[in-house]
């Protein structure tokens, strides 16, 4: 089985390039591409638009006595899908872009007129500054003036970040959690010694504003005669005017309320 891919050739002893007839190629000879549409453009004939993209099989020739800085110039024949009509388009190295020529118009571009207009307002700003020496200077002096904003700018984002990075984000994190679960002990410790206390009345009604921990709390007052389950400050409201010798006191820090009724003898 022979290589499937040739990558040497035998060359007999008496072989001789010199006795190869040279071939001899026109200058302005078409090659066979695959290209895409360089920009938007519209045939003259049929007027259909062409979108920027889409892709031919085109004829490519180089411009005859026609360079620019040494650079060849490229032309190119498609035909339009719509009328088979021709248009051609060359390159353009000067502005890096491409000149449609014939059958086509190019459709409107509102970045490249924005281009040209910045760039001829910098050509006329230039012009005024050779002209006018008092205008370049106060140019200057702007340009300073905006150069030491910026750089104050710049400084103030660098002090800011060094401070943020001093601070650990996690550590406030799990200072905050550790806080909050001392909270809740806290205040567990001091339930848990008001209702082992002799000498205080147990509580007859404990009053729950939110009622998503109703149960696990109801667990633990076993000695209540009353319990009561509230989910608006309007029920609340009720309930107290039900008890009017009723003192209010939070049991821990999940929004809670206890109302207790002392004994009456």
């Amino acid at each position: 089985m022979s290589e499937r891919k040739v990558l040497n050739k035998y060359y007999p002893p008496d072989f001789d390039p010199s006795k190869i007839p040279r071939l001899r190629l026109p200058r302005d000879r078409q090659y066979t591409v695959r290209l895409m549409a360089p920009c938007n453009m519209r045939c003259t004939t049929c007027g259909e638009y062409i979108y920027k993209g889409k892709k031919f099989n085109a004829r490519k020739e180089t411009v005859q006595n026609e360079e620019y800085l040494g650079i060849k110039i490229f032309r190119f024949y498609i035909k339009c899908p719509c009328c088979l009509a021709e248009i051609t388009f060359k390159t353009d190295p000067e502005n890096a872009d491409y000149i449609v020529e014939h059958g086509a118009t190019r459709n409107f571009q509102a970045l490249k007129l924005a281009e040209e207009a910045a760039a001829k307002q910098a050509k006329e700003l230039e012009e005024e500054e050779k002209n006018n020496p008092m205008k370049l200077l106060e140019n200057r002096t702007q340009a300073s003036k905006r150069e030491m904003e910026v750089m104050e700018t710049l400084e103030e984002l660098k002090d800011l970040n060094q401070r943020h990075s001093k601070v650990d984000i996690q550590k406030l994190l799990v200072n905050k959690q550790q806080q909050l679960i001392d909270e809740i002990k806290q205040q567990e410790e001091e339930d848990e010694a008001f209702y082992k206390n002799p000498y205080v009345s147990k509580p007859l009604a404990i009053i729950f504003v939110c009622n998503n921990f109703t149960e696990k709390i109801f667990d633990q007052f076993e000695n209540c005669s009353l319990k009561l389950a509230l989910c608006s400050r309007y029920l609340l409201s009720i309930a107290l005017r039900a008890y009017p010798f009723v003192y209010i006191r939070p049991i821990c820090t999940m929004n809670l309320v206890c109302s207790s009724i002392p004994h009456i003898p």
